[in-house]
């Protein structure tokens, strides 16, 4: 499973992690994303296509906010 964050048109993060299933079913993961520039990003979750290196996932429009003091 991969979790990719972009802002502003460039990718911010790139992380990894094991699902408890193959992508075309439910299955359970976590992840935390420990900090980042506040305002609009677009979070993918998903993997690559064995097949072709297509990504495949879902794409999530999301606002992150500033850290509180």
């Amino acid at each position: 499973m991969v979790l990719r964050v972009e802002q502003n048109g460039s990718e911010r993060l790139t992380q990894f992690t094991t699902a408890s299933d193959y992508i075309d079913a439910w299955g359970e993961f976590e992840m935390v994303v420990e900090s980042g520039a506040p305002g609009p990003i677009r979070l993918h979750i998903g993997e690559y296509s064995a097949k072709d290196g297509r990504w495949e996932g879902v794409s999530l429009d999301l606002v992150m906010a500033a850290a509180a003091r």
